[in-house]
Parts: C-alpha cells; structure tokens; sequence
C-alpha cells in the first residue's frame, strides 16, 4: 500500500516530498532563469512560515511528523514552508503548508471569506488535475466537504474532496483544505485510501486540530 501511496502522490504533484527529498513548493515559482528576489523580514513580532510549521506538535490525531519542516521562503519568497505528517500504522499523508503567496506580503482576512481563499482553492485544484492528466489518473469532483472549523467554531479552512482511481485499478482521495489564519494562507493536502464514512470528518477534525496549535503557539495568538 505504501508504494501505491507514493503513486498518488506522484499524482497529486507532491513527486518531491513523495520522495523525500526537499523541492516541491506549494505553488507555482517564478521560473529559473528569473532572479529569487531576498524573502522579506516578517513584521515585528510576526513568525515567519518555518517557524510556524516548525512549533506544530510531532503528533496529531494518529499522524506523526515525517522528516524536517521544509523552507520554501528563502529561495521563493511568498512560498513560506511546509510539513509532512504520517499515519501512525497505517496509509496517509498529510502536508501542511504556511505561505504568504505574495510578494510583498498582504495582509489577509483570517477564515475562509477572503477573495484570495477561493483563487488559491481553484490554483491548488488545477494542479492536482493537470498533474493527473500527465500520469492517466482519473479524478472525480471536486466535492466541497465539511469545512476546518476554527476555535471558535466558524469555518477556518475550506474543504474540497477529490476521488482517484490510478492506472493500477487502486482508489484513493485526495483532501485540498485552505484557509487564512493570522494573515497567512493555511493549506493541507491530505492523500488517503478512500473511507467516505468517516474520511471527511476526519480531515476537518485534522485541520481544526492544526489550527488549535498554531493559535496557542507562543506568538500565535
């Protein structure tokens, strides 16, 4: 199963974290013959993207932290940092993504109104078709789910359900959660066999558990 999973991955267009290695950016970076411009100094007081995934929990709801936080901002400034979490005993992925995805930074609305919230869900999904379309996998949705609820209840990160069924005949899904949570662009991308029972609550009791901690983080609040 492991090796399905990192056919999956493969698919969604996560080749380098599949892998292992330290080269997958959660968006699009400007192509190579262009300068990397210096990644800006956070605001005073402010964490920057590594931080923030570095001071998440080694553990979260049966997953644990996969390898070393990854730091995209300071080759590819408004890429912030991303962190790989498994399931304990068992297929999944989960990998969280802290990114600005501007440069300069704006300033977001936390939740899930921002207008930037929808172009950014719409951005991820593409890649994950244009990925699938390149290696013959075949997608259905995306299905909007159960949304990442903050601390207080409202929705922290939208929610979006993708359907896989790879070219060897196995089935998985695939979860896109996006959001704004203190100025920043919260992602998950969470990879899995598919269980329609309990998955997508699952997913939503993840997220809400990410946010928890980064809100209680010291600096976090």
């Amino acid at each position: 199963m492991r090796a399905v999973l990192v056919a999956v991955l493969l698919a969604l267009g996560l080749p380098a974290l599949a892998q292992g290695t330290k080269d997958a950016p959660p968006g699009q970076a400007a192509p190579p013959s262009q300068p990397q411009a210096q990644a800006p100094a956070p605001a005073p007081g402010q964490r920057t993207p590594m931080a923030i995934v570095t001071a998440l929990p080694q553990e979260i709801l049966g997953f644990r932290r996969d390898g070393d936080p990854v730091d995209y901002e300071s080759r590819s400034p408004g890429l912030g940092a991303s962190v790989n979490y498994r399931r304990i005993g068992g297929a999944g992925l989960v990998t969280v993504y802290v990114y600005d995805g501007y440069t300069p930074p704006r300033r977001l609305a936390d939740g899930v109104r921002a207008e930037e919230v929808a172009a950014h869900l719409r951005s991820a999904g593409n890649e994950i078709v244009q990925a699938a379309q390149q290696r013959g996998t075949k997608l259905t949705g995306p299905v909007e789910v159960a949304a990442a609820p903050g601390p207080t209840g409202q929705p922290a990160m939208r929610c979006q359900r993708w359907g896989m069924l790879l070219d060897n005949g196995e089935t998985a899904e695939s979860h896109l959660c996006l959001g704004v949570l203190q100025g920043r662009l919260l992602k998950l991308r969470v990879t899995q066999p598919p269980v329609p029972a309990t998955r997508d609550a699952e997913v939503a009791a993840f997220g809400a558990a990410v946010v928890r901690a980064l809100v209680g983080a010291p600096g976090g609040k």
